[in-house]
């Protein structure tokens, strides 16, 4: 059974700070690192297997993480730690043997100015000792830390059986990342999310070859494949930790040729094959390595020559005709394309990206190596390493059109800025009047009307939004005001920087309580309307804390008098035309209501309520107790049928909220007599509720939010005030609701009412609480008041709304919607 959804590992971390085993600990940093943006190794261009892992290109052996107070990483680092690894692509770090002074003098100092953001640089793989004395980092400012350079030795033997390289021990990466204080007295001070990238490019090589060659004086030459090799001239293997073109120092892979093919003897006849995985007629080679450079077309002196691919290939040419059979070794030069990403160099290699040549071989080469024939047709595809799913549509070298992006949808949680980068033979801009700035609006303003920023604006159909739904949008001048006067994207002429800082503060009137939908398309400068050669780009930017709505699917109030098999009593079981209302359920009952038509539930309704023996035709309900038909009641008067989602990751300073598990440690099933119905954890077999685990009462969950939660709509019948606090924990651990199962439902803390109530007040969605009214929290009765101040109660009744725990269940629902199903499970 799936639990966990998107926002997990946050979550998980977040508990960290507010679980009770851990309230105890000292604080700490939680740093994660990765070096790819996909969970998964794939195929790479054209089918070329990338074998990341298995050449230790994700190998995160150790990591070196340098501190500067502020957001430009000026001066001396003020606080290093050194961690080991061994995970490939992702590690998450805690560091937790820091002390409270250390975090608040030297990575995020009060005095004398109250800094709460940190540069954090962080190198992965160091081939050596980086800090030998952690007291004194004098030292180690950023310019230091850039000018160190690194040699690598990338030339490895071969192994003659396979003809494999030996892998590198590892690839040496950085990356830099500002993270936010997020209270000087709480369990976990930070959090940081570094993407690193390699210093190194990667090379890898296929090629085609003609079945033969016949000469004009009529010679038929074929090509022996087990013996061509290919290997890289002039590249360059030493690099300093700023990541630019340092001084280069040349090394040659002459000593350790890639070969392509090799001949199996046994069988009917000797037959070639592929040392690794054929794409089509391409023959694929082992990956060759470099640290970036750049360099002249055709200079072979100084600082700035130029690299090139060899490529040795015999050929054996047939006795006919009065030919003698022979057998050749010819050469050819591959010469790499110029790099048109980018304004300041148009012949470079550049850290963390993959070329990939396709090479096509008809002709007979140089039969000298140093007058080796120029190849010049073929195709070359440069593009961002870290993103393996870019594949750019086969160009002629020196001669191309295209147009590709890393990747088309980014999903931003609560960070200002993406790079957007691109790979293009041409110029690039962002397409006049493509750029859409959107986010869901819940408010109460009517379209047209301009706040929190933006003007509220009414979804249509084929937008990105549900039809009729209302949406903020933000034009030109609007985003400008925002952001200091400045647009929110940048191009470089290698990627679109995008940078939008979001309000986190749900005080304030415009908080950012919504994700943001950026969309532009990004096209060639001199062809805007060639649709060939266009990117459609979407990044949903969401903030720390948000609001996600989800209507009720069965949310129609039509009152229709019968039932489903026409009988006409007027409190009838089936009131919608589908034969559910809501998808509501509490213990395996549905949900009912009463005319839709009256204002008050009248007196003989009231009786028959509390005692349906009362039934004047002596009938009744058929049910045992008054307390599981008053269950099946609701009293829907208005209000929103919505099932919000509350996203809470992290708090600003000075929140009195704290973010945690509020449930039980131990399981508490309240009663053993729930009704026996279907399991989704036992293959549908029959069970009672099992596992459950209520909110707990106590001083620990009283101003606590769940990382993410939703609310239950008023389709669960809210209105009715008069259930007592057992009968209201009965009632949210049997409820169930638009095909999330029981048993995962619970009642709020007073924290989670009261955050809600308080966001509310804000205009900033529809109201859930009613002014005035008291509502049951797993930490008694709650008041809720204009202006969202809350007030602690001790009824013997009050209103009733479940909560449901989306950051450990996940948001999959259970289908058919239209059925009651336990979800409970063991932790």
């Amino acid at each position: 059974m799936k639990r966990l959804s998107y926002g997990v590992m946050l979550a998980l971390v977040l508990l960290g700070c507010a679980g009770r085993e851990n309230l105890e600990t000292g604080p700490y940093l939680e740093l994660s690192v990765r070096c790819n943006d996909d969970a998964d190794t794939k195929a790479g261009y054209n089918g070329v297997i990338d074998g990341q892992d298995r050449y230790n290109e994700n190998l995160i052996s150790d990591v070196d993480f340098f501190f500067f107070p502020g957001t430009t990483a000026e001066g001396s680092a003020t606080y290093h730690i050194h961690r080991t690894s061994g995970q490939q692509r992702f590690d998450v770090f805690r560091i937790d043997d820091i002390t409270s002074e250390d975090i608040n003098t030297k990575i995020f100092p009060s005095v004398p100015y109250d800094i709460r953001k940190a540069t954090v640089f962080a190198v992965a793989n160091y081939p050596g000792t980086l800090v030998s004395d952690e007291s004194d980092l004098s030292a180690f400012t950023m310019d230091y830390l850039n000018s160190l350079t690194v040699q690598t030795d990338f030339v490895t033997a071969l192994n003659p059986d396979n003809f494999a390289p030996a892998p590198q021990a590892n690839f040496m990466m950085s990356g830099t990342e500002v993270i936010d204080l997020r209270g000087r007295n709480q369990i976990m001070a930070a959090t940081g999310n570094i993407q690193l990238e390699r210093y190194a490019a990667k090379l890898t090589v296929s090629v085609k070859v003609d079945d033969s060659v016949t000469l004009d004086n009529g010679e038929v030459w074929t090509p022996m494949l087990e013996g061509m090799q290919v290997y890289l001239m002039n590249g360059n293997d030493v690099v300093n930790l700023s990541g630019l073109p340092s001084t280069p120092h040349y090394f040659s892979y002459s000593s350790a040729r890639r070969q392509f093919a090799k001949k199996v003897t046994g069988g009917d006849q000797d037959r070639i094959e592929a040392l690794m995985e054929k794409t089509g007629d391409y023959f694929n080679t082992y990956p060759m390595y470099m640290y970036p450079q750049t360099w002249t077309y055709g200079s072979n002196v100084g600082t700035d020559k130029e690299p090139f691919l060899k490529l040795v290939l015999p050929w054996a040419r047939k006795a006919v005709n009065g030919f003698a059979s022979t057998e050749r070794q010819y050469y050819y030069k591959i010469v790499m394309p110029d790099d048109l990403r980018g304004e300041d160099y148009l012949r470079r290699f550049v850290r963390n990206n993959w070329y990939h040549m396709n090479i096509g071989v008809g002709i007979l080469g140089s039969e000298t190596d140093d007058a080796s024939v120029v190849i010049t047709s073929g195709s070359c595809f440069m593009v961002y390493w870290q993103d393996k799913d870019v594949v750019i549509k086969q160009a002629e070298i020196g001669s191309a059109r295209y147009l590709a992006v890393e990747k088309e949808t980014y999903n931003l949680y609560n960070v200002a800025d993406q790079t957007v980068r691109y790979v293009t033979s041409h110029a690039v801009t962002i397409k006049d009047g493509s750029i859409r700035v959107t986010r869901p609006y819940y408010g109460n303003k009517s379209k047209g009307t301009n706040t929190m920023g933006g003007t509220v604006c009414e979804a249509g159909e084929g937008d990105i939004y549900d039809k009729g739904s209302l949406y903020l949008n933000y034009n030109e001048a609007q985003r400008k005001a925002m952001n200091g006067g400045k647009d929110w994207f940048t191009n470089t002429g290698l990627a679109i920087e995008y940078h939008h800082e979001l309000n986190n503060d749900y005080t304030a009137a415009d908080f950012d309580y919504s994700p943001y939908t950026i969309t532009f398309t990004l096209v060639h400068e001199d062809r805007p309307e060639d649709s060939k050669y266009t990117k459609y780009i979407k990044l949903v930017q969401e903030p720390a804390i948000f609001i996600e709505r989800v209507v009720n699917s069965d949310d129609t109030f039509v009152y229709t008098g019968r039932d489903k098999w026409g009988n006409g009593d007027r409190w009838n079981k089936k009131i919608h035309t589908s034969d559910h209302w809501g998808y509501v359920y509490v213990d395996g009952e549905q949900i009912v209501r009463p005319d839709v038509a009256k204002n008050v539930l009248d007196d003989y309704y009231m009786d028959y309520w509390k005692d349906p023996a009362n039934d004047p035709n002596g009938v009744g309900f058929n049910y045992p107790n008054a307390e599981e038909y008053h269950w099946r009641v609701v009293w829907y008067t208005g209000g929103s049928t919505e099932l919000f989602k509350m996203n809470v990751t992290v708090l600003p300073e000075g929140s009195d909220f704290v973010i945690g598990d509020p449930r039980t440690d131990d399981i508490d099933n309240l009663r053993t007599d729930f009704h026996v119905r279907k399991s989704l954890d036992e293959g549908n077999g029959e069970r009672r509720l099992s596992y459950y685990y209520p909110a707990e009462k106590s001083d620990r969950t009283y101003n606590m939010l769940a990382p993410s939660f939703r609310f239950s709509s008023k389709c669960g019948g809210v209105e009715f005030g008069d259930l007592t606090l057992d009968q209201a924990k009965w009632r949210c651990a049997t409820y169930q609701e638009d095909g999330f199962p029981a048993g995962r439902w619970r009642l709020p803390t007073r924290g989670e009412i009261r955050f809600v109530a308080m966001l509310s007040s804000n205009g900033m969605f529809t109201f859930l609480f009613t002014n005035g009214q008291t509502y049951w929290s797993a930490n008694g009765g709650i008041q809720v008041n204009s202006g969202g101040n809350v007030t602690d109660k001790t009824p013997s009744k009050a209103l009733t709304r479940c909560v449901y725990d989306s950051w450990y269940w996940g948001d999959d629902q259970h289908d058919p919607r239209d059925e009651f199903v336990w979800g409970d499970a063991p932790r």
